[in-house]
């Protein structure tokens, strides 16, 4: 083979390999079709019965097609993973899991438990601040739901916080919260004493 022939055979397999790269970097990178997928998943699982199940089923999925969402799911919650993660790469998860989440919130509460009826305000008796007080005010809980079906829940004890905010639906006789996945990555701290 020619000199030329090689060097354009060489030129042709590595825009090859770039552009498939650069595919297959997109998708791992597109919070909107992951979005999608998983909203296709929860669909086909039926999530709107069985969200447990569905939700379980479509998480295992997208750990194993989607670096993103892995490293939210899986190595942000481990400490010793969670560690390892350079800055860039834990902006780059923010940014993934902000796009997933508004996608997942806007399109996908079919196949969840169901959407706010919507963005219209109601007057429900639910719509109230709901607020739980121990007699030694060490522990507390606030839950707010609000008219235009979204709600914020805190509460905490004397070396606990925890949050949720979200969106409700009354179905069956019951209220519904969703709560909407943190796009921040909380860390749990231990402490006490340690056997080891």
């Amino acid at each position: 083979m020619s000199p030329n022939k090689r060097n354009v055979v060489i030129h042709t397999s590595l825009v090859l390999i770039l552009t498939v790269s650069l595919l297959s970097c997109d998708n791992a990178y597109n919070a909107e079709r992951a979005a999608e997928q998983y909203c296709e998943c929860l669909r086909l699982n039926d999530g709107k019965n069985n969200f447990d199940k569905a939700g379980a089923i479509c998480d295992a999925k997208l750990i194993a097609e989607n670096r993103l969402f892995k490293l939210f799911a899986i190595d942000m919650r481990r400490s010793e993973l969670d560690a390892r993660i350079l800055n860039a790469t834990r902006d780059s998860v923010k940014e993934f899991m902000d796009l997933f989440t508004r996608y997942i919130d806007s399109h996908c509460c079919d196949y969840m438990f169901g959407c706010p009826q919507s963005n219209q305000e109601t007057d429900s008796p639910f719509v109230t601040t709901w607020t739980y007080v121990t007699p030694s005010d060490f522990i507390h809980a606030t839950l707010e739901i609000k008219p235009d079906y979204t709600f914020a829940y805190h509460g905490g004890g004397c070396d606990t916080y925890s949050k949720s905010n979200g969106t409700w639906s009354f179905q069956n006789n019951s209220i519904i919260l969703i709560s909407t996945k943190p796009v921040e990555c909380y860390r749990t701290l231990e402490f006490g004493v340690n056997p080891n």
